[in-house]
């Protein structure tokens, strides 16, 4: 099964435009079909001339993004993320090569949807199997690797590598808790099992980074919903917390669901909610009957945790990392829930 590169061929040649309208009226077409992007070269193709061309993409309707690489502003203003931006600049890039290419590493992630810890690489990151060696040029970063047929997909249109392929990649070159977060995403979200990764693994063994790429398979789960989950479990790991049970359901006696918790220490009887977060959030807008409503019902939620005999440690984003702080909360909590702590969490607290 082959898939269909991003870069467009050149038309044949056309008549010039007798008039700026209908220039306009092909470019933006143009680049609607192509995700709000377009070559300068292209328009040159589509029979405008050098003039023609420099004057409309001079226009308030035009953004420049990289030299020869424009986006329509529409599609610029759209861009609210920086990973948006960064897939606005990919989508240029496979129009410019003239060889088989596909995003991989953390540009692949964008392109799947699956979640980055910080900012987007600056560089767009991509794979050829056609290439003698790598290098970084033009802001883009060429990858040399074997890409078989089954570790080539679609990602939202684009070329680029499959989940699998993706997530070893990135494995092997972020840090391990950037690479975990991006796994679990990937597992969540159905687009990849741990046995699909494993045979990933396998087949890139003696590749460079290959031994995080094994902790990474081995750390990562299947229930983390959101990035800040996966690093809470993380720094519970390197606490000597015991495995978690994640999206944790705490029914009532008559069989009532009570809550859905992030993660559950099943054996100590306490549960860890990330970003101390309302399950029914506050949302700007809401009149104050409104907030007051929301508000009452997570503090019913959480006294039926607490009625059901667990106790609750909660967390922010200001949290995470903070060891110190996440051991005398789970003490704190063992304490609550009349259980002995586990020892290495002991054992740092003495």
């Amino acid at each position: 099964m082959s898939y269909p590169q991003a870069n467009v061929r050149p038309t044949p040649p056309r008549p010039a435009f007798h008039h700026d309208g209908a220039m306009r009226d092909e470019a933006m077409e143009l680049a609607a079909r192509q995700g709000g992007v377009v070559l300068r070269r292209q328009l040159t193709d589509l029979g405008g001339s050098g003039k023609e061309v420099d004057a409309l993409l001079r226009s308030k309707q035009w953004c420049r993004l990289r030299r020869g690489g424009y986006a329509t502003a529409a599609a610029v203003e759209a861009a609210t993320r920086p990973e948006d931006h960064h897939l606005l600049l990919a989508r240029l890039v496979l129009l410019a090569v003239d060889q088989p290419t596909w995003l991989s590493h953390q540009s692949a992630a964008l392109a799947h949807q699956l979640p980055l810890i910080g900012r987007p690489p600056d560089d767009v990151q991509v794979t050829r199997d056609t290439l003698h060696a790598a290098r970084n040029e033009a802001g883009v970063r060429h990858h040399r690797g074997t890409l078989p047929e089954d570790e080539r997909a679609l990602a939202n249109g684009l070329p680029a590598t499959s989940v699998p392929r993706t997530v070893l990649d990135v494995a092997r070159t972020a840090s391990f808790s950037a690479a975990v977060v991006a796994a679990d995403a990937a597992r969540y979200r159905g687009l990849t099992t741990h046995g699909e990764l494993l045979r990933q693994l396998e087949r890139m063994a003696t590749w460079p980074g290959a031994r995080q790429a094994g902790r990474v398979v081995a750390a990562c789960r299947a229930g983390a919903q959101t990035p800040g989950e996966s690093l809470l479990r993380l720094d519970a790991m390197q606490l000597g917390m015991p495995e978690p049970v994640l999206q944790f359901r705490i029914i009532d006696v008559d069989g009532t669901l009570i809550a859905v918790t992030d993660m559950a220490f099943v054996d100590l009887r306490v549960v860890s909610e990330f970003d101390g977060r309302l399950k029914y959030r506050v949302a700007p807008g809401m009149t104050a009957e409104q907030a007051s409503q929301i508000l009452g019902q997570e503090k019913d939620r959480e006294d039926g945790i607490r009625r059901l005999g667990w106790a609750v440690a909660r967390f922010g984003w200001n949290h995470l990392g903070d060891l110190g702080y996440q051991r005398r909360a789970y003490l704190q909590a063992c304490e609550v829930a009349g259980v002995t702590p586990p020892p290495q969490l002991l054992a740092d607290a003495a």
